[in-house]
């Protein structure tokens, strides 16, 4: 009796880790206290521009995709949550495959190597950005992991979610852009 408890309670702190979505690492959170007043992107803003080395080589600039929906996931390989939630996005973006969605990941603050081992060990189809410097992190003033900007065909942000996301909320919020 007593270990079926333990289990239990183990699995309801399981459960609420996952929900609660991991926290900025430290340093990102500094940067960003650190560009001192200002809000973090919301719905109606346009979303701010980078240039993104990507993961397979080349690079990509959010601005290049005006005219088509786009959603950003920014992740992190030592972010469970995170983890749970590629395989669900990569297979919704194989769902959503011709109808124009952009689905870019933004892997903040590690290296290419660390992010390499991580998508080697998956079998994705996803582009994986990089940004190891945390610019692009600290231009959406990101509040924790995972974080997703849902941003129109006329770049602006629609909706934010932080925190893991479910196939079906996914899916739905991507029909909304389009």
């Amino acid at each position: 009796m007593l270990s079926r408890l333990l289990a239990l309670i183990f699995l309801l702190i399981g459960v609420a880790l996952l929900q609660a979505g991991c926290q900025a690492p430290g340093d990102l959170a500094a940067a960003t206290a650190q560009q001192g007043p200002g809000e973090v992107p919301g719905r109606g803003d346009v979303a701010p521009d980078f240039v993104m080395p990507l993961l397979d080589g080349g690079a990509v600039q959010l601005s290049q995709y005006r005219g088509r929906p786009v959603v950003l996931y920014f992740w992190a390989t030592w972010c469970g949550s995170c983890t749970f939630d590629l395989p669900i996005i990569d297979a919704a973006a194989r769902d959503l495959a011709g109808t124009g969605v952009v689905i870019l990941t933004v892997n903040v603050g590690q290296s290419q190597a660390e992010v390499q081992k991580f998508v080697d060990a998956g079998a994705y189809d996803l582009p994986f950005g990089l940004d190891g410097n945390m610019e692009i992190g600290r231009a959406y003033r990101l509040l924790g992991f995972p974080s997703t900007y849902f941003v129109d065909a006329a770049g602006r942000i629609q909706h934010v979610r932080v925190g893991p996301i479910s196939r079906d909320s996914f899916v739905e919020r991507v029909k909304l852009l389009q």
